[in-house]
């Protein structure tokens, strides 16, 4: 194949798929990389919708605009990159022959997310309908409070966890609630699940957030993360084509254990011709 690049590509994923690495064993007489044993990469398939400017050698720039499909090189399936986010990828090349395709870039930036909240399941009780609703937030260190799974004795015989915010009053600072007392420090963020954190200038902690068991291990304990509730709102239909606003019977939570699914209620006579969705409202 001809080689492809280097592109500087700029826009919102609106297909994606991961695939774990995979030993091909060469096929005689087959030329190229064909014939030979092979790992391919794990790595993203995407479809990009957006911009892109081709920089190839010994031609001049070009820009292009539609949906491209690309692949990016990454170890685990562990939502680094996820459907409506938006991204920027500068340096994209491909090449390749009848044994597959090699992919690389220079950089890769998130620009930020087109959050779509999905709702997976519906239940009508009574005059109301329950909805469970799964809001797609991308992993964000300053819109989660981490809880730690353990608690700990109080004065008073009660007992309560650690619970720690990143970027709560400003960004590059942190609070950590240790038994009734607060400390604070500096933490820098090292890649998108690790963070280094200090409080002043005494000690210094690293913190891994395992995106397969949901949890940050942090000083030796395992803390859950609670994300900030976006502003959501719940609209109806009969035609796809004017919506109106319904109001919740209950007050949307201040945040929800990520990824769980929220329970939104609202008190609404579904009938038969009726379309519901959730959107996120702009700050």
């Amino acid at each position: 194949m001809k080689p492809l690049g280097p592109l500087n590509i700029e826009g919102t994923i609106i297909k994606i798929s991961w695939h774990p690495e995979e030993f091909r064993k060469g096929i005689p007489g087959m030329s190229g990389s064909a014939g030979q044993d092979r790992t391919i990469p794990a790595h993203y398939r995407l479809s990009l919708s957006g911009t892109w400017e081709n920089r190839e050698e010994g031609s001049p720039p070009s820009t292009h605009k539609g949906d491209i499909d690309i692949r990016i090189n990454h170890p685990l399936n562990d939502s680094f990159l996820m459907k409506n986010i938006s991204v920027r990828i500068n340096g994209y090349r491909e090449n390749g022959d009848e044994g597959g395709i090699c992919s690389s870039f220079e950089k890769i930036e998130i620009l930020g997310t087109k959050e779509r909240p999905e709702i997976i399941n519906l239940f009508i009780d009574e005059g109301s309908v329950k909805l469970l609703v799964d809001f797609k937030q991308t992993f964000d260190w300053e819109k989660i409070t981490f809880v730690s799974k353990k608690t700990f004795p109080l004065r008073g015989g009660a007992r309560m966890p650690h619970e720690i915010k990143f970027g709560l009053h400003e960004e590059g600072f942190f609070n950590w609630r240790q038994y009734d007392y607060i400390e604070g420090g500096k933490y820098e963020v090292i890649d998108q699940f690790t963070v280094e954190a200090e409080i002043l200038r005494r000690k210094k902690f690293t913190g891994v957030f395992d995106p397969n068991t949901n949890l940050l291990e942090f000083d030796g304990l395992e803390y859950e993360p609670f994300m900030v509730m976006p502003k959501a709102s719940i609209e109806a239909s009969k035609d796809l084509k004017i919506w109106s606003k319904v109001s919740l019977n209950k007050k949307l939570p201040s945040e929800y254990k990520r990824p769980s699914l929220v329970e939104l209620e609202i008190k609404f006579e579904l009938e038969s011709n009726n379309f519901i969705r959730v959107t996120i409202e702009e700050d």
